[in-house]
Parts: C-alpha cells; structure tokens; sequence
C-alpha cells in the first residue's frame, strides 16, 4: 500500500487486494462444493477441511512462528510478548474478533501489529465453516423437493450476500473499526465469486470479443478503484461492491473458456508466477514491512528495495520448498489417492528454510542499522546551528540536554528505562481526573482545594498529558490548586471529531459545552488550553484542517469567560517508542521533525487566537534545525507517537513555570 501511494496521484485504495482475494477465493471453493455436492448428494467436510489445512496451515504456521521468533530478536519483551499473545489468536484464526474487541484501526500507522495481516486468514476460515453446510442443506433441499439444485442454491446465496452486504453498510456506518475486520460484513464477496462458479455452465456461450472487453474492462475499473476508494469512504459498506463486483467480472470473462482472455501483461509468465506465489507474499509482506519499519526511515529508497527483496526471496523460496512440498507429500491425504506422490514434507527443511529466514531478516535489519547510524549528522555540525535569541534560559537548558542526548547510541541508562517508557505512572492523577469515551462530566482538583487560586487546564489527552509538568510547576505554591477539565480524544477547539469506531463522538459535544460552563462558574485566575495535533476532521479535506480547526479554536475563545487563555501548541508527534526502540536501534533513529500540517495548523491557530496567548513548544523538543529528539537528557520523551512520557511532561516543569510568570499580572507570585 505504501509503494503504490509513491505513484502518482498518491492513490490510497491498495487494501482492496484482499477483497479482490475473497472473490477468487469465494470462486474457486464455491466451485468445488457445488460440484460435490451436486454430484454425491453431500459434501465430505473432514476431505474438505483436509483441503484447506493442507494448502493453508504449513506457510501460517512458518511465518507465525518466524515472526514470533523475530519480535523477540527485535523487540522489547513487552511487544515481543505482545506478539505472541497475537500470532496465538492468528493461529486460531480468530485475530480479526481480536482486532476488532480492540477497535484496532487498520489504517492507523503507530505500533501495527505483526500479524494484523492474518485477519483476511481469519474472516476466510469463519465463513467456510459455515459455508459448506449452507451448500449441503440447500442442495438436500432440492433433492428433497426433487428440483434442480442450481436454482436452489442460487437463491441461497442471494440471500446470504444480500444480508452480508445490507450489514455491511449498517455496521460500517455504526463502527467502521470493527466493520472492517467482521466475516459477517465480507460475507458477501465470496458469495459475489460463489454466484459466478454456479453460473459457469451459462458462461460458455458468452462470445469470445466480449470476454476480451469484460476482462479489460475489469482491469482497469480495479487500477481505478485503487485511486478512487479511500479509507474514510465507507468501507467495506458499501464501497467493497466495487473491487468485488470488478473481481467477478474478470473472473466470469475466463470462465466457461478453454482460450486465454486475460489482457496482458496479467496473461505472461512473470505475473502469472506472482499469482502462484502470491500466498506466501501476503504472508511474508507485513511481518518484513514491520520489522523494517522500526529500524530504518519507512519511507527511504533503501527501505523499499530491502523490503522488496526480502519479501521476495522469502515468498520464492517458502513457495517451492514448503507450500508445494506440502500439497505434493502424503500429509492429511487419503492413501489411495497419495500413492502416485513420492514428495514427502521435510521438517528438517522446513525449520532450515525458517532459522535462514530469520539470519537473513536479521544480517538485513543489522546493515540497515547501520547504514541509519552513519547518515545523522555529528554533534559537532549541530552545535554550529544558531540558537533563536528568544529562547529564555530554562529552554535553552533544555536545548543543551538535546545536543547531548543526541551522542547517545545506546537506550540504556534512562529514566523511566525505555521498557517501562509507556506506562502511565504519574502519582498525581486520580481517577475522577479523567474522562473516558463513555463518562462526561468527570473532574478534579490537584493540590489544596481551598486555596485562593486555581489553574485550569481544559482539552483532550494532551491537556492531561501537561498535568504532571503544570502540578510540578505549581506544587510549592500553597496559594494555588490545578483543576482539570479533560477527555480523550475530545479537543478544546469546538470541532465535530469522530469516535474510534468512526462515528460522531456525541460525548465530546456534550462534554466541551459542560467544561466550558463549570469553568466560566469556577472564574480560574488562569486557563491553559492544550490539545494533541488534529490530523483529519469529518468531511474535511487535508488542505482544510488548519482552517476548520482555527474557526473551532475561535469558538471556544468566545464562550469562554477570560480574557486571555494560554494555548499550548500540541507536541510534535513521532514514532513510539515502544516500536522504534529495540535491540537494534539507537535514540537518533527514533528522532522525528516538524511536519507541514503542525507548522500550518499553529500558524492558523495564531491568527485565531486573539487575545489568548499561543505559546510555541517548538524549542521545549526541538533543536533549531528541526530535529526532535527521542531522548533528552535521560529522559525519553514519548511514550507513544502523540503523548509524551510522564517523566518529560514533568521535567518541563520549569519551563511551564516560565510561561506563567510571564503574565502581565505575574499570577503566581515572585520567582
């Protein structure tokens, strides 16, 4: 997905491969079933299962196992382990229950899971569960009723991806997370490729120049869907109509034929051979394309050519020596109709093909670190950079911290230790201090609640992720308290924003309108506004998003009661650290700089922010040429791509402090 977003137009769609993949798998079992059962009156579902295990089992298996193996040589134990728990549920072929319990977005780009791809694996075991026994009862049905059974199990899959499909539009418009990865919301694209395998007898009269137009037409209605679908269109209901429907046009147009239809280049030997291959490429795709990721720049020339190359290698070689050795050898397969097989499965050349599997990624992942480590800069280039003049001195300590943590290339000796970086451990929060997706009106006061003064700081996770730095800021002042106004992923700027399921977050709505109201009643002698970068809006185009946002912002200046907000621009964002960070990697491959959407979205907030003050937190993470650290000083600064760690939040406490003092009114007193 991500080397077709490199063509031009920067196409978005590439994830319909899988569903293009359920038709032709919807086509060729559907195929097999009715044959079967049309001609023996019932289908032999241990043959059948036989069938499957045999074609699918050996290369989940070798490349779960790989992967696992590899988290562990890679990781951090947590993820490592993480891993694990997650190549089980794969293995069950349940991981898609599993992502979607955990509104796992399969578009989101921090911490994916190795086996996220193993869902498709998943959706198309559950269906043929139930798929053959639906065949064999409809056909017993019309030989019951003594009909032909074609009509029979024509209407039955009608029904069945009429229902599909009708829920794939109700549920996508609920809970896009969840829809994505449900069997019940795919259903319909197998029995898209089912209804051409029992029209194939009513295919061969179809003249031969209309297959050459269906076929081409096909494909060029599937290149176009890869430009015109993207993720927030609705998807799988209704939009994966379209890639299915295409699929089972291309299908149909070779069915019923003994002549070769296919428009070239997909009828040459090269493609053809990607086509055999193409199980153990998905297979191996995602697990390389991860383990690369958190060691080298994902976006790099170098990334690419070895994620290609690997990929490659290990689907070519897991193809010839595990997939075809399997479906040759005796293994799940009757006697009688095995005696012509002489292969046998090696397992001594199995687990050989998987320990070189493993050297292989590994000696890659090593060069490619390496290769990172000589492109950063030195610290002696780094300290010829001009210092802003701005910079007050409480930053301009932390700016020093910054170019010393930039020499470090080990992650140990930090605090917290980059294992535990993750963790929320502040002892300050209490669990009235936070409101969840569900909860509205939760709130608290830190420090004495009688004392005469109060700051409140009001927004999302982000506001909260300030608190530790803001309480450390405060705390030796008795005169003063901390209240917080705080929900996750419901910002202080009044903008319309989804909930993780993709549908309106109501709660946010209702909870912004009850802050705003509680802290115009509470009369604050300060407010500090904060909120984590907004990186797509509902029906907004990336173009707008500074400008939604900042009309968002301007709102909520004006219902609020206080003549001048401090408004703490978001963090920059990075890569988590609990994915960059590995045995491999060092501090400087985790760094990450400002990006066009933040420097747009702070400009335009500016303009909005009238007689608020914005406060520019560039220096507090950044070095002047642009780079943003991992690390500063011992501390690591992120605990995942958005927030940061605990540590650090309190760390800027004195720069924090600075920012109040700097009020006309010198609110909290004599330094």
């Amino acid at each position: 997905m991500g080397l077709l977003q490199r063509l031009p137009g920067h196409p978005e769609g590439g994830f319909i491969g899988v569903d293009i993949f359920f038709v032709i798998s919807g086509f060729l079992i559907t195929s097999t079933l009715v044959r079967e059962a049309t001609a023996r009156g019932r289908i032999s579902y241990r043959a059948f299962y036989a069938r499957r295990a045999r074609r699918i089992l050996p290369m989940a298996a070798l490349v779960a196992m790989s992967s696992v193996i590899a988290s562990f040589i890679v990781f951090w134990p947590g993820r490592a382990w993480s891993s694990l728990l997650e190549g089980l549920w794969s293995m069950l072929f349940v991981s898609n229950v599993q992502f979607a319990l955990k509104n796992t977005d399969y578009f989101a780009q921090s911490t994916p899971s190795i086996f996220q791809h193993y869902w498709s694996l998943s959706v198309e075991e559950q269906f043929y569960v139930a798929w053959p026994v639906l065949i064999t009862l409809t056909v017993l049905l019309s030989i019951r009723l003594r009909r032909r059974s074609a009509p029979f199990v024509v209407g039955m899959m009608a029904v069945v991806g009429l229902l599909s499909f009708g829920w794939a539009c109700v549920h996508t418009a609920v809970s896009p997370s969840s829809a994505y990865f449900s069997t019940l919301t795919r259903g319909f694209e197998f029995v898209v490729g089912g209804l051409v395998a029992v029209a194939a007898d009513k295919l061969r009269s179809v003249p031969q120049p209309l297959r050459s137009v269906l076929s081409l037409g096909a494909v060029l209605g599937i290149a176009a869907s890869v430009f015109l679908i993207t993720p927030d269109g609705g998807f799988p209901g209704p939009l994966a109509i379209l890639p299915a429907g295409l699929a089972a046009i291309f299908i149909a147009a070779g069915t019923g034929t003994a002549e070769r239809v296919a428009v070239w280049p997909l009828n040459t030997r090269p493609i053809g051979y990607v086509g055999d291959i193409s199980y153990s490429l998905y297979l191996w795709h995602w697990p390389v394309i991860v383990l690369f990721g958190v060691l080298i720049p994902p976006n790099s020339m170098v990334s690419l050519v070895l994620v290609l190359a690997v990929t490659a290698g290990l689907s070519a070689a897991s193809y010839r020596w595990v997939e075809q050795s399997v479906l040759k050898s005796n293994w799940l397969r009757p006697e009688s109709k095995a005696a012509k097989r002489s292969s046998e499965v090696r397992p001594v050349a199995v687990i050989g093909l998987m320990t070189a599997s493993l050297l292989l990624a590994t000696a890659a992942l090593a060069g490619a670190t390496v290769y990172t480590q000589r492109s950063h800069p030195t610290v002696g280039e780094l300290l010829g950079t001009k210092t802003p003049a701005a910079i007050n001195s409480a930053v301009e300590s932390l700016q020093v911290e910054m170019l010393t943590a930039s020499e470090r290339n080990t992650w140990n000796g930090l605090t917290p230790s980059i294992e535990t970086a993750h963790e929320i451990v502040d002892g300050v929060l209490t669990d009235d201090c936070w409101n969840d997706r569900e909860s509205v009106r939760n709130h608290c006061i830190i420090g004495p609640s009688s004392a005469p003064n109060s700051l409140v700081v009001f927004g999302d996770s982000m506001a909260m992720n300030w608190v530790p730095g803001l309480w450390a800021a405060l705390k030796d002042n008795p005169e003063w308290n901390l209240s917080v106004y705080a929900k996750v992923g419901c910002p202080y700027a009044d903008v319309p924003v989804l909930d993780t399921d993709g549908s309106m977050y109501e709660n946010c709505d209702e909870f912004r309108d009850w802050a705003v109201s509680e802290i115009d009643g509470e009369h604050p002698e300060a407010i500090v506004l904060a909120s984590a970068l907004k990186k797509s809006l509902p029906g907004a185009s990336a173009e707008e998003l500074p400008r939604l946002w900042a009309e968002g912002v301007t709102r909520t200046l004006s219902q609020i009661e206080y003549e001048s907000p401090i408004i703490l621009t978001a963090p920059p964002e990075g890569p988590s650290l609990l994915s960059c960070a590995n045995r491999f990697s060092n501090p400087k491959m985790c760094e990450s700089s400002i990006t066009a959407l933040w420097l747009a979205t702070t400009e335009a907030t500016e303009s909005a922010a009238g007689k608020a003050r914005l406060v520019d937190v560039r220096p507090w993470f950044c070095l002047p040429d642009g780079r943003c650290p991992a690390v500063i000083g011992t501390i690591p600064t992120r605990r995942d791509t958005v927030h940061m760690t605990d540590a650090y939040s309190a760390r800027l406490a004195p720069v924090l402090r600075e920012v109040l003092f700097q009020r006309e009114a010198a609110l909290l007193g004599p330094a």
